[in-house]
């Protein structure tokens, strides 16, 4: 079966033709389906030449005007199904592959063929997963939540989690897992709620629920916390609400920290964001946040598996270790050491630290005093219980004892 293969664009500015053409020979393969290819480069000419061993496909050739542009065809007979189009041994796909790889010479360029197979593939280069479509149980879901008065997008989203965490909407906004608390103003309210959603509902990939994984596997650089923060913030990108990022949608280049969060912006800016700019539609809006939302999870690797029972904060685990009484003195003397005195400079903290340990010694005893300087040796380094005490320091709730630096 023939197709044709169009193709145009226009070189970056300060791109040679030449310097172009050595880029595209190299990537010709001698070997698997370009290994009989012919490439030629006339540089009296300036003219590039893919010559294909069928005896029936037209020349590839690619030359660019002084203005640097390009437009042309040519017309072939790679087979465009079965064994002979799966990758690694597609001709069609190898010259697609070769074009992609030098695309970056590029200030645009555009392929397309007969099928729309040209931009179908090389759609899937860039897009590492689908905005996929909701299954039946999914669409239904948000229909019967739509239905029950969660007409906003955001809304609906939060009434979703809020199923999920077995709990109202009003109790899931104001619901805060402390271990992954973000006190910052740097990230938007929506963060809070999204990440207390993901740890206590989700597993990720093989390595387990996200709430049993260890800490540093959690927090330290890697696939875990990179989908992590991937999914905050994409998500955070379609609360308009004054919740996220944004009250209007943003279709500017976001930044990326990893190849995930940008493949989440690609998906963004590219599929979702054309559909729900115009769709007038609440419901259908509704639907299509939803499909984001699963599209985006799925890919990061989570799973849900239900809310997690029982979880348990190191604060909780150190109140069974040391008893009640005596760890809640400790988590009093190390709250408000950490409200009070850490921050201040060497002099003040050495004046009100001197008055913190008087007092500490004088309510409980030496001996007390000296098992809270084991237990405070033991746990400043723990990441997981510094984010606690940070909660805890910074909303005030617990643990803070004016009475120990007055």
């Amino acid at each position: 079966m023939a197709d044709t293969i169009y193709y145009k664009g226009k070189l970056k500015r300060g791109k040679k033709p030449l310097e172009v053409f050595e880029k595209i020979k190299k990537a010709i393969k001698k070997k698997g389906p370009t290994q009989d290819w012919v490439c030629t480069i006339d540089e009296a000419e300036e003219k590039l030449y893919i010559v294909f061993p069928d005896g029936k496909s037209e020349n590839f050739v690619l030359n660019f005007n002084e203005k640097g542009e390009f437009k042309d065809f040519c017309k072939i007979y790679f087979p465009l199904e079965g064994k002979f189009y799966e990758d690694g041994k597609s001709e069609f796909k190898a010259l697609l592959d070769v074009l992609y790889k030098v695309k970056s010479v590029f200030h645009h360029i555009e392929i397309t063929d007969d099928y729309g197979l040209a931009e179908s593939y090389w759609d899937s280069k860039r897009f590492k997963f689908d905005f996929r479509e909701l299954t039946s149980e999914e669409e239904e879901r948000v229909k019967r939540l739509y239905s029950e008065g969660h007409v906003s997008h955001e809304n609906l989203l939060r009434a979703i989690m809020a199923e999920d965490m077995e709990m109202s909407i009003e109790d899931l906004c104001k619901y805060v897992n402390i271990d992954i608390e973000y006190m910052s103003d740097l990230f938007p309210k929506i963060f809070r709620t999204l990440e207390t959603y993901l740890y206590e509902t989700a597993e990720f990939q093989k390595e387990g629920r996200l709430c049993e994984l260890p800490d540093y596997q959690y927090r330290i650089l890697g696939k875990v916390p990179h989908s992590v923060f991937a999914f905050l913030e994409g998500m955070s990108w379609i609360f308009l609400d004054g919740t996220g990022y944004e009250t209007t949608l943003n279709m500017n280049q976001k930044s990326s920290f990893s190849e995930k969060d940008a493949q989440v912006c690609l998906l963004f800016r590219e599929k979702f964001v054309p559909l729900f700019a115009e769709e007038n539609d609440s419901l259908k809006r509704c639907l299509l946040a939803y499909r984001y939302f699963v599209s985006v999870y799925d890919y990061l690797g989570f799973k849900y598996v239900g809310r997690a029972k029982d979880i348990k904060t190191v604060m909780d685990e150190i109140l069974e270790q040391y008893g009640e009484e005596k760890g809640i003195i400790f988590l009093n003397c190390f709250c408000t050491y950490e409200r009070y005195i850490s921050h201040l400079n060497e002099i003040k903290k050495q004046e009100y630290g001197e008055r913190f340990t008087k007092n500490i010694k004088t309510r409980y005893g030496e001996t007390l005093y000296q098992e809270y300087l084991d237990f405070s040796k033991k746990y400043e380094q723990n990441i997981k219980f510094r984010k606690e005490v940070e909660y805890m320091v910074n909303a005030r709730m617990k643990y803070i004892d004016d009475s120990l630096v007055l």
